[in-house]
């Protein structure tokens, strides 16, 4: 193992350091060369000479500034006062650092059935090793922590998102810790007792930097981004009885390589899709298949250059169609990254080639999509400030929804896609910046323009039946 001062980053071949300051007391042996990156009316008609109908639609195909006060904003079930109503851009709470309830946040909330917000920090906490937590922000915007990793079995320095299944009980992984010291999935009830279901012990799998998903039957999925047989990280199942299997071994070759920052995506027949960052046969990382007999397809090798994305990290997104969605985070026309689609004939087409100016650069955490098959994601770098936008882009079009200010938002947020809510509202995490400078949890309540359509009709009273022109 090699000891470093810094958390660093293996992008393109090349080590960088992070963007961030490195504080000290993030402990220096669990740095790794190998891991890739540490680092959401009423109707008015009046009867007169011209009618005029203002329609408020929900969704609209762009976002403009709303001409009203700043009110309370309901953001999904945290009713909040957005005062950026321009943007809609609110921090719900800004993470106090590594003595107080936690220091970097990578993996992207969750919500509840009650709108509670849950997530880790990658380190902080009390319990005096600097070893991360997870969190809670309630439906009153009140963050609590309700658990602090010790470096012991219970695993050390959780990165991915995690999982609520119907009893309120959260699942997650560690990148380190465990018997093993490869890392851990682990299970926090309702009383904040953490539980830990699997320590990997490399052969099974070794490092998981994503988060995990659960089927109808409980089971979790989720990938490592070392071990396994081929050393190059795997795909595993965790079933009810906490027995580990491990449906797929990466070699690192042609099939792919070192999977990070991602939730996988099931389709109804239980196949499994996401990302590797390295591996296939440009060695720039591949979109892949795991089918429920362990079979592993390739359905894209990314070529990077200017006409192909690379190194693609975080979270793959399904339409309703079976499509594929997500982001390389360098490469492309501008090497600033590229939004992609991979189609259900494995046929790839680019979205939109990031330029790292006021569009942002260096998208890190995969996307989100809605009902109407928008696409939102982020972006390490670029925007107006160069610390990263949250983006949308529909079909070819991409709009950046807002630009972070660290000082006062948090910036550079990389990891995981943005939370888009059932009220169309997105929540997010900055691993760094932010008043304290550790992190924040920020929303973004999508505040549309309303649409006007004018009415003809004639003087009053008109006469019954007569035509309105529209």
């Amino acid at each position: 193992m090699k000891n470093l001062s810094q958390w660093k980053t293996r992008r393109m071949g090349c080590i960088v350091a992070d963007a961030f300051e490195v504080k000290k007391e993030i402990p220096e042996d669990k740095d790794r060369t190998s891991l890739r990156r540490i680092k959401m009316l009423k109707k008015l008609l009046r009867c007169a000479p011209m009618l005029v109908l203002v329609l408020s639609l929900l969704p609209a195909t762009s976002f403009a500034k709303a001409t009203v006060a700043a009110k309370p904003v309901k953001n999904g079930n945290h009713n909040k006062v957005v005062n950026d109503i321009v943007s809609g851009f609110q921090v719900l709470h800004n993470f106090a650092g590594p003595t107080g309830d936690g220091d970097r946040p990578y993996g992207g909330p969750i919500e509840d059935a009650a709108g509670n917000l849950y997530g880790t920090t990658t380190s902080g906490g009390t319990s005096g090793g600097s070893y991360g937590v997870i969190w809670k922000i309630d439906t009153t915007g009140t963050e609590s922590v309700l658990y602090n990793f010790t470096n012991g079995t219970d695993g050390v320095y959780p990165y991915g998102s995690l999982v609520v299944d119907s009893s309120g009980n959260l699942y997650g992984t560690t990148f380190e810790g465990g018997s093993g010291g490869y890392g851990t999935v682990f299970k926090l009830d309702t009383t904040n007792t953490l539980t830990t279901l699997h320590a990997f012990s490399y052969s099974d799998g070794g490092y998981p930097v994503g988060g995990l998903i659960m089927d109808s039957s409980s089971n979790l999925y989720g990938t490592t981004e070392e071990g396994g047989s081929g050393g190059a990280g795997t795909v595993f199942k965790l079933d009810t009885t906490n027995t580990l299997t491990t449906l797929y071994s990466f070699t690192g070759g042609s099939d792919g390589g070192y999977p990070a920052y991602e939730s996988l995506v099931r389709d109804a027949t239980g196949n499994l899709y996401g990302e590797t960052s390295g591996g296939g046969s440009s060695s720039y990382g591949v979109v892949f298949k795991v089918d429920t007999t362990n079979t592993e397809t390739v359905l894209h090798s990314f070529a990077g250059g200017t006409t192909d994305g690379c190194n693609p990290y975080g979270n793959v997104a399904m339409d309703s169609s079976g499509n594929l969605y997500g982001t390389g985070e360098y490469c492309g026309a501008s090497g600033a990254g590229v939004v992609w689609k991979v189609d259900t004939t494995n046929s790839e087409t680019i979205l939109y080639n990031f330029t790292d100016s006021t569009d942002g650069g260096v998208p890190g955490g995969g996307v989100t999509i809605d009902s109407s098959g928008n696409l939102y994601g982020l972006t390490d770098t670029g925007g107006t400030n160069g610390n990263g936008v949250i983006f949308e882009v529909s079909g070819t079009t991409e709009t950046v929804v807002h630009s972070f200010a660290p000082a006062t938002d948090g910036g550079n947020p990389f990891g995981t896609a943005p939370l888009l809510d059932a009220s169309g509202n997105l929540y997010g995490v900055c691993a760094g910046g932010g008043t304290d400078g550790y992190g924040t949890v920020w929303a973004f309540g999508l505040v549309k323009p309303p649409t006007t359509t004018t009415l003809m009709s004639s003087e009053n009273p008109s006469t019954y039946g007569q035509s309105v022109t529209f």
